[in-house]
């Protein structure tokens, strides 16, 4: 069988006006992720990122930490692998959120400031979501999206077959998609596996052309090995 490995980008600059770029902290994790693979001898037959640049920047400084076999290796950009709107699946709930729980207008104040008012807001919106409750005429639906990163990994797993070992630079919710098609679970159970992968953390799936399991999930040894709890970041 072939090995998928996804990984989640490196931190971002979360509250800092353009959330789209590494941090000096995402950069760091990019970069022992690179010593990781190095170090464990790993070759990638192929290597991609969607276009988001948190998730490009991780995939080019990670191969560029490897040995020249893997330095070689092009990254190509794969949309499949986007992230979802975050900002719009929001937008679009702000005011019914608030409607049904006033509660939620402190949380939207915080939302950039504390971990618990950002995972009220984003859980909410995000069942919202899912569950079909919101209108998103004009946007990406859950099934579109759903259906959108399969559609890449459907692609590596034609391409890359015979025992290849394949990598995806991609964000959460990717992730969290793919888990979920590979252990057969319903939306709502797939989606609150969102807040539970780290950043430059590692998931491994297995796949032929008649099977797509989970190997491993959330893996982040190679950042606590370094002993230093601020590598270990979720957003």
């Amino acid at each position: 069988m072939s090995l998928l490995y996804m990984i989640r980008h490196g931190q971002a600059s979360f509250g800092q006006g353009r959330y789209d770029r590494l941090s000096e902290t995402g950069s760091a994790q990019a970069e022992i992720l690179g010593d990781y693979f190095r170090d464990s001898g790993m070759k990638f037959h192929f290597a991609c990122s969607g276009e988001m640049s948190r998730q490009k920047e991780t995939g080019r400084i990670a191969l560029s930490r490897m040995d020249s076999g893997a330095t070689d290796l092009e990254l190509s950009i794969v949309s499949a692998f986007n992230e979802y709107d975050a900002d719009e699946v929001i937008r679009r709930q702000m005011n019914q959120m608030v409607a049904e729980d006033p509660r939620m207008a402190e949380d939207f104040t915080k939302f950039f400031t504390d971990n618990h008012s950002f995972q009220r807001v984003l859980s909410r919106a995000l069942w919202g979501w899912v569950s079909g409750a919101l209108d998103t005429t004009g946007m990406e639906s859950w099934e579109e999206f759903k259906n959108r990163v399969w559609s890449g990994i459907c692609r590596i797993r034609e391409e890359y077959r015979g025992g290849k070992t394949v990598v995806v630079f991609t964000s959460g919710g990717a992730i969290t998609v793919a888990t979920g098609l590979a252990l057969g679970l319903p939306d709502n159970a797939t989606v609150n596996l969102i807040f539970q992968i780290a950043n430059a953390s590692v998931t491994v799936f297995r796949y032929d052309r008649d099977r797509f399991t989970l190997s491993s999930f959330n893996e982040t040894a190679h950042l606590h090995m370094r002993a230093d709890p601020r590598l270990v970041t979720h957003r």
